[in-house]
Order: C-alpha cells, then structure tokens, then sequence
C-alpha cells in the first residue's frame, strides 16, 4: 500500500469518527428536546387534571349541600345548565 493510500484511509476513518461523534451529539441534542416535550405535556396534563378536580369538588359541596332534587322540571333544567362540563374547545380557550 502507497502512503497516499494510507493517508487516504487514515483520513476516511477519521472522518468516520468524527461523523460517529457528531451523531452521538446529534443524539444527544434529540433526547434532551424529546424530554422537555415530555415534560411541558405533562404539565399540561397536571393543570388539566387539577382544573377538572377543581370543578369536581366544586360540583361535589354544590349538591351535596344543595338539599333535595326539585320537583319543578323547569329549575330541575336550570341545575342542570349550571353543572355543565365545558366542551373541550371551550376549556382550552380559559
């Protein structure tokens, strides 16, 4: 083997190991964005949860407090309209 040839070879596998770092950092960089993704939907998740245990309990003391069921069909309708859940597109504009 000539010495350009080896030059040549020595500068492949350098290359090679620099590539293979650079992928290794790339890697890297993947995994830490992936995690923090994770981890603002998770907080997310968190707020939304507690938002809907918030509204629960409210909902919980509110008839459990309230007294009996009326009998009038019309206020029987307007507790109803107090109790409920906001659609999904609604929430998200709170």
């Amino acid at each position: 083997m000539t010495c350009q040839k080896l030059i040549n070879v020595s500068v492949v596998l350098c290359l090679t190991e620099v590539y293979k770092e650079a992928a290794l950092v790339v890697s890297a960089v993947i995994c830490a964005v992936c995690r923090t993704v994770l981890c603002l939907k998770a907080e997310d998740f968190e707020k939304k949860a507690h938002g809907m245990l918030d509204w629960l309990t409210e909902a919980e003391r509110h008839l459990r407090y309230h007294g009996a069921m009326p009998d009038n069909e019309e206020v029987l309708e307007q507790q109803l309209a107090e109790h409920q859940v906001p659609s999904c597109h609604s929430a998200a504009t709170l």
